[in-house]
């Protein structure tokens, strides 16, 4: 068995968000055991520019047609940690400053779907599974059904995964043919269309052998219309081939014990002395007058997803109950504005970095006693995960991912606890989770137990590349 994940993003090229991380992770354990796995991603401007010392070499030209247009991609490649890797590229879509953000994104990521099937065609390549993922990649399972079955070396089978439905890949139906060369009928007949647009996400939908999403209560959200803009319909309609598998976490990257970014190392057995090493540390970096008082931290986006305004409207509250608040991350200018308004209200305790920093990210899991993720939604999340690592109790709210991850504390369960979560998404009902946190933390028997008990969950990714393992091989119809 072969496997092409054909993705916008993957390490340690570009990492945007998670899905950089999932489908490095993911071929890596692949490939570690034994089936060959390669990725395909556009060759961004910051790849050619940091090639991060490898050899990445020209390997193949041709033309691809968009309609009237023949346009010319140019195929390179490497191999890194026994990945191989192929990147697509045209100079006008993908020699640009950044990887998303443009006008023409939907037009930049037609091409780049039609290059990865002609480029299996062209180099003669054979691959028994392509796992597609998100909006970027939708149209593929279309596009080899119109121009390549029985074509190909090898007949693929299509893994769809939705790592986030709020992307649609919304274009309008003469794009259909303007950019794929597709009869406008596959939009009349319902196939490609939603709300009146031909949606990138919808069709890969209804035209992969199995869907999965990022955790086994998003793919439920989902078919219960979570989603919502008509999607739950066509995924109620192939509600057979949905699957929901949790990611895993790169715990070698990912290791307090030999983590090179932060002050002092630390595992289970020294976690609690160690912790407030760390803590002191990181405070006299920030500013935090009192290192003594308990840390909440937050390393995300700064968008409304995130349920930023639900801890701002809250931190007159967490203030008055003697605590340090640490926000890293960048987002939504007004997000940002209120954070920074605050920081002038609670200048000795509420500190933020409008950045992104990987040491700085690991400095935080470190120091701080409670991660928060109060998340309007998650579909599966890595931070809760890396926080567990870190023994830092994560204080999440119930959706998606973390309802599947996190085993909440109820103030007397410290035997089996790993975390807190709060149920609605209203300012009372995270004050009562976050009362109970400070609650625990000043008991120090059952606050240990708890930390012991989230760094002993594995989540690493053995568990979830058997569960893809054996999806790749359901839809290849072996057992």
């Amino acid at each position: 068995m072969r496997v092409n994940m054909i993705t916008s993003e993957a390490k340690p090229f570009l990492k945007v968000g998670g899905l950089g991380d999932v489908t490095y992770s993911l071929s890596r354990k692949m490939v570690v055991y034994k089936i060959p796995t390669s990725i395909t991603m556009p060759y961004y401007r910051n790849i050619r520019e940091n090639k991060l010392g490898l050899n990445i070499e020209k390997v193949s030209t041709f033309e691809v047609r968009m309609a009237w247009r023949k346009l010319q991609c140019d195929i390179y490649k490497t191999i890194y940690q026994g990945i191989t890797y192929y990147f697509i590229n045209n100079d006008f879509y993908f020699d640009r400053e950044k990887p998303y953000g443009y006008l023409d994104d939907q037009e930049r990521f037609a091409f780049f779907q039609l290059a990865s099937v002609q480029m299996i065609y062209e180099m003669e390549l054979a691959f028994e599974i392509l796992h597609i993922h998100d909006w970027q990649t939708g149209m593929i399972p279309l596009i080899y059904d119109q121009f390549y079955k029985g074509k190909l070396k090898k007949e693929p089978k299509f893994i769809y995964t939705i790592h986030n439905p709020a992307f649609l890949g919304l274009v309008d139906r003469k794009d259909l043919y303007d950019y794929f060369t597709i009869n406008e009928s596959y939009f009349d007949n319902g196939l490609t269309r939603l709300d009146n647009k031909v949606s990138y996400l919808k069709t890969g939908i209804m035209t992969s052998d199995r869907i999965t999403t990022v955790s086994p209560t998003h793919a439920k959200e989902l078919l219960n219309g979570f989603a919502g803009r008509n999607l739950q319909s066509c995924l109620e309609y192939r509600k057979g081939i949905v699957r929901g598998i949790i990611n895993g976490l790169d715990v070698k990257e990912w290791n307090p014990d030999t983590d090179p970014f932060i002050h002092v190392n630390y595992n289970k057995e020294n976690v609690l002395s160690r912790k407030i090493e760390n803590k002191i540390q990181f405070a006299k970096e920030m500013g935090f007058k009192d290192p003594s008082l308990p840390l909440f931290s937050i390393v995300a986006r700064l968008t409304e997803q995130k349920g930023l305004d639900l801890i701002l409207d809250s931190l007159k509250e967490m203030m008055d109950h003697k605590c340090n608040v640490f926000i890293l991350g960048t987002g939504e200018k007004d997000i940002e504005n209120k954070i920074a308004y605050y920081q002038s209200v609670y200048p000795d305790n509420f500190v933020a970095k409008f950045m992104y920093s990987e040491e700085l990210s690991h400095k935080v899991y470190a120091s701080s006693d409670f991660f928060l993720m109060p998340s309007r939604f998650e579909p599966c999340g890595i931070t809760q995960m890396i926080s567990h690592r870190y023994g830092t109790l994560p204080l999440a709210r119930a959706t998606g991912g973390l309802v599947d991850t996190i085993i909440p504390y109820n103030g007397s369960n410290h035997e089996v606890a790993d975390g807190l979560l709060f149920t609605e998404y209203n300012k009372n009902s995270y004050l009562v989770a976050f009362k109970m946190a400070l609650e625990l933390y000043k008991h120090k028997r059952p606050f240990s137990k708890v930390v012991h008990n989230a760094m002993d969950v594995d989540h690493s990714w053995k568990k979830s590349y058997l569960e893809f393992r054996n999806l790749y091989l359901e839809a290849m119809g072996r057992d």
